[in-house]
């Protein structure tokens, strides 16, 4: 498994023992806290892949040959990116009801 696809598993896991833990009538807030921080910290590394992703594939296209023009998935924005806006989406939806 490659580190980028590790790295989307393992936010995908925090954020549902993030989402578990939110739910649960007595809240632990020392690992609501340890989600919450790792899956901050893991969305921080997705984007930085992405970056570094997009960086490469915009440096490979030369004369209109980018991934796109070809038909394919140029970095991020197919389904990896889709669960990773889900994934941001739902940690945001979950810091908001722990605010209200």
């Amino acid at each position: 498994m490659s580190f980028d696809l590790q790295t989307y598993r393992l936010a995908d896991v925090a954020r549902e023992k993030l989402w578990h833990e939110a739910a649960r009538p007595d809240h632990n807030l020392h690992q609501l806290m340890l989600h919450a921080n790792l899956l901050d910290d893991l969305l921080a590394e997705i984007k930085a892949l992405e970056s570094s992703h997009s960086d490469e594939v915009d440096q490979k296209a030369v004369g209109g040959n980018s991934l796109k023009d070809r038909g394919g998935d140029a970095g991020i924005g197919g389904a990896s990116g889709e669960r990773t806006r889900r994934i941001v989406q739902g940690f945001e939806d979950l810091m908001n009801g722990l605010a209200s």
